[in-house]
């Protein structure tokens, strides 16, 4: 035996990964530089409806479509979670992702757009056909 007081293990937070490769990808064909298009888009990540990030995305930046790598930690359990490019001013909003799960301690949840899956899935998600 020992005289140390005993620590639990601290219970993990669930990461949330945002991975998108291409940001200009959900403009489908829409050319990043066409009029209707707005100066700035905000990426917003939304957790059980309160906004915990949100990053402003201008023009040149669509154009040079560097990927968007971000993570942010939540407690476990059951959560919705939505991202989103929006522009207030236009009223615009693109849903990347929108969905309630119930997350495991330790769990990542990997959020991006994937056009060729079936839109709100979580972890494998199948094909369109």
């Amino acid at each position: 035996m020992t005289d140390l007081p005993f620590r639990p293990q601290p219970e993990q937070p669930v990461v949330l990964q945002i991975a998108l490769a291409d940001p200009s990808a959900p403009l489908g064909n829409l050319p990043v530089n066409a009029p209707d298009l707005v100066e700035t888009m905000d990426l917003r990540l939304m957790v059980d409806g309160e906004v915990v990030l949100s990053r402003p995305y201008g023009v040149a930046e669509w154009q040079q479509s560097r990927p968007i790598l971000d993570e942010w930690a939540i407690a476990p359990g059951e959560h919705h979670v939505q991202l989103s490019f929006v522009d207030d001013t236009s009223r615009t909003t693109l849903v990347l992702f929108d969905d309630t799960a119930v997350l495991q301690p330790g769990q990542i949840l990997r959020l991006e757009f994937q056009p060729d899956t079936d839109f709100n899935c979580l972890g494998d998600c199948p094909s369109r056909r």
